[in-house]
């Protein structure tokens, strides 16, 4: 009994202990990308966003992917709230700070760790 208790439990308590979200504290202060979404690929759900380089970004154009580990924030009326996905359109301004590895080609690729949608 204690052999089966060893080989079940003791592997779940490493992947809960291994997989965690990254908090906002962890991020940068600055986003790595700040512009408008051009296009939305809902079929990987990815999206095309083109600005302009500034002091505290980065990159002025990326496709960027969205996982289930991406916490969105929508903001729209002076409100803001957890948002998913399907609530993201063309022309929104979109702040986005990446995590994990990063396509250094031209347009960026990476993933988003956090996004602001700022809707108009």
């Amino acid at each position: 009994m204690k052999k089966i208790i060893f080989v079940l439990i003791i592997p779940l308590i490493l992947i809960i202990g291994c997989s965690r979200k990254v908090t906002d504290e962890e991020f940068p202060k600055n986003p790595h990308i700040k512009g408008v979404v051009v296009s939305i690929n809902e079929q990987i759900e990815g999206l095309y966003i083109e600005g302009e380089i500034e002091e505290e970004t980065l990159y002025d154009k990326a496709h960027i992917r969205i996982d289930n580990e991406t916490v969105i924030y929508i903001f729209e009326d002076g409100r803001g709230e957890i948002g998913v996905f399907s609530m993201i359109e063309e022309g929104d301004l979109v702040e986005a700070w990446f995590i994990g590895p990063v396509a250094e080609s031209y347009p960026v690729q990476a993933t988003a760790g956090k996004m602001s949608i700022y809707k108009n």
